[in-house]
């Protein structure tokens, strides 16, 4: 640029995401667990005299928030490994919240404090953005991407407004 090369870096920071150079986000992810953990060691030291509602509070607030940011950009290149550490990093906050030990199970707990997993969490954040940028028609490069049924062809249907999905191929 400018007469000048450009370095390569394996990784950089834009609006808190920090991407790396195979797109898989291992480091922003693996610095969001730190950080959760840290917090949630924090909180351990007030457990007890907090009840259930102030814990899940807490816990949504300090610990799983840093995963729901960007997960709409990052949920999708996640390997099962990183996906995997995220989980566990929301075991341990059922556990902290249900008062469980190390190894007792999570997975009815996320029903009664009504939770859900990560990987549903996910699909929740993707389902709200996609329905904003259906309402909204911004940002418009995004929308225009979107096919309706109602474009594919003149016919009277019923489900006029349901989405095409596009056709894709899985390699790369």
């Amino acid at each position: 640029m400018g007469n000048r090369p450009i370095e390569f870096c394996d990784n950089a920071r834009d609006l808190g995401l920090i991407l790396d150079s195979d797109l898989r986000f291992e480091e922003h992810v693996g610095k969001c667990i730190r950080i959760a953990f840290a917090n949630l060691k924090k909180l351990y030291g007030s457990g007890s005299v907090l009840d259930q509602a102030n814990r899940i509070m807490l816990c949504d607030a300090l610990v799983l928030s840093h995963f729901n940011y960007g997960s709409v950009v990052y949920g999708p290149c996640l390997s099962a490994t990183v996906a995997a550490m995220i989980q566990r990093v929301q075991n341990a906050c059922v556990r902290f919240v249900c008062g469980l030990r190390r190894r007792d199970h999570v997975s009815s707990k996320l029903g009664e404090i009504e939770w859900l997993n990560k990987v549903n969490r996910r699909k929740l954040g993707y389902a709200m953005f996609c329905r904003r940028i259906i309402e909204s028609k911004k940002p418009f490069y995004l929308y225009s991407r979107i096919e309706f049924r109602r474009d594919a062809h003149t016919v009277n249907l019923r489900n006029k407004n349901l989405i095409t999905p596009p056709i894709h191929r899985t390699t790369l």
